[in-house]
């Protein structure tokens, strides 16, 4: 998996990762045979897309470019915003959204591919609000 000269994991690279483990796609698969190039250069929703119809369930595909449910997901994992400021209004779109449900699409019981996409988008920007040291007293 490529990684920039920081070592780290693009927003896209980490969709696409997400999104491969959500559907047991591989991902050195998609990259050799899709995208020998660099996928930065390919929009989220033709690499989402793609995943989907290499998936086992190959009707993901062609549901997902029908549905504009997870069309609006995918594009807001892909403009999630990198400021730690301006996520904060994403954040708040997004818990909106969440309120009254247990995931982004579909009956609540079973975690979506539209959930593991916007999750790889927002972790980096919400991980240290869990990871926090803990004091003990004694």
């Amino acid at each position: 998996m490529a990684a920039d000269k920081t070592g780290t994991l693009s927003r896209k690279q980490l969709i696409l990762t997400s999104l491969c483990r959500h559907l047991n796609v591989n991902y050195e698969l998609v990259l050799r045979s899709v995208y020998p190039g660099s996928i930065e250069e390919t929009d989220i929703k033709d690499l989402c897309l793609t995943v989907a119809n290499m998936s086992d369930t190959s009707a993901n595909g062609s549901a997902w470019s029908d549905n504009e449910e997870v069309a609006k997901w995918i594009a807001f994992a892909g403009g999630f915003p990198a400021n730690s400021e301006a996520c904060l209004g994403a954040l708040e779109k997004l818990n909106e959204n969440l309120a009254t449900k247990s995931v982004l699409l579909g009956n609540g019981l079973k975690v979506s591919a539209a959930d593991a996409v916007v999750f790889s988008a927002i972790y980096s920007s919400v991980v240290h609000i869990f990871v926090r040291p803990i004091f003990f007293l004694i």
